[in-house]
């Protein structure tokens, strides 16, 4: 192995700085079989380093054995492309604490790449992604209907973004239900949130005739004002931020503060995405997602009896459910 033997590692390093001019503070990763994200890092590094693999190969014996063959190298590239979904898992990581408005697209993109590669031209990876795919399609497949209303509270996204995914995946028919079955939760939800706090909606004025105090008006720019507000008698908030134009889709937005600043426009409306957004997209560290070594006893609970540890173990998962059930009843019930 390369990364054993430090003159091996130095030649590595120096022949890519030197020869190929490639950042010698890159290092090979090595792989551990019970967490894939190691064994995406670790095929990473070494396509990085793979010019450096086959000059050395051809030119010093002792790195012969090391070389991978062209053959492999592919096999080691689709592979490495298959494993990119591993951005969008550490991206619904709770230790980054994701946002909810991040679940739609994110679940779209890594079903999408999972059916993609599923359907692709290399047999050997189809056997891999079978096993893969059943346990997104038992847990994932059918997309959480209010994190998907939390897409649409995205300015980036709304309707449209949503009816693009789902008609894209599912052909227009099943793609149209699916966004119609949103739309119908999402419209439901805000108007229970318009009876919860039905004092606080906007209210538009119309001028008084009385608002000329001699040859002065003291309102004359009101119409300008009502011109520049896009509030429209007979459309609800929701109405109308859905019709406002929608953000570009790749633009950085802080969303928690986009309805911090919308909430005066929008107050009900802006309660509604607080709340939304504000549920877990997952609950568990982007490790113990890509770990398959199961729970770990740390040094403080090695002491403790095996039951002792499986009842905290138990009640830790439970209190997590229990927690996430009352936040999805609160949505639910206003």
């Amino acid at each position: 192995m390369i990364t054993r033997s430090s003159h091996r590692s130095t030649e590595l390093y120096d022949c890519a700085e030197r020869i190929f001019h490639l950042d010698g503070r890159k290092k090979l990763n090595l792989d551990m079989q019970v967490r894939w994200n190691f064994t995406y890092h670790m095929l990473g590094t070494t396509l990085f380093f793979k010019d450096v693999f086959i000059h050395l190969g051809s030119n010093y014996a002792p790195f012969k054995t090391f070389v991978p063959l062209e053959e492999e190298l592919d096999k080691v590239r689709v592979i490495h492309d298959f494993l990119e979904f591993y951005q969008v898992t550490c991206m619904f990581s709770a230790v980054k604490h994701p946002i909810s408005n991040l679940y739609f697209k994110g679940a779209w993109m890594v079903h999408h790449h999972l059916v993609e590669a599923a359907n692709g031209p290399y047999e050997f990876l189809k056997e891999m992604i079978q096993p893969i795919l059943s346990k997104f399609d038992k847990y994932w497949s059918q997309y959480n209907i209010y994190l998907s209303c939390a897409a649409i509270l995205d300015p980036r996204y709304k309707v449209k973004f949503v009816e693009y995914c789902c008609c894209k995946f599912f052909g227009n028919d099943e793609g149209s239900r699916r966004v119609n079955d949103v739309l119908t939760a999402l419209i439901g939800l805000y108007n229970d949130y318009k009876l919860q706090y039905v004092g606080v909606s906007p209210v538009v004025a119309l001028p008084s005739p009385s608002s000329r105090l001699g040859t002065k008006n003291y309102f004359d720019d009101y119409d300008q004002f009502v011109s520049s507000s896009r509030y429209q008698v007979g459309k609800s908030q929701l109405d109308m931020y859905l019709d406002d134009d929608v953000l570009d889709l790749n633009c950085e937005l802080d969303i928690l503060e986009f309805w911090h600043q919308s909430s005066v426009r929008y107050p009900v409306l802006s309660k509604m995405a607080r709340d939304l957004l504000t549920i877990p997209v997952s609950t568990v560290a982007s490790e113990s997602a890509f770990s398959i070594e199961g729970k770990t006893i740390s040094a403080s609970c090695s002491s403790l009896k095996s039951k002792t540890v499986q009842a905290l173990v138990c009640m830790q998962d439970w209190h997590r459910a229990k927690t996430t059930l009352k936040i999805r009843r609160r949505l639910i019930m206003g």
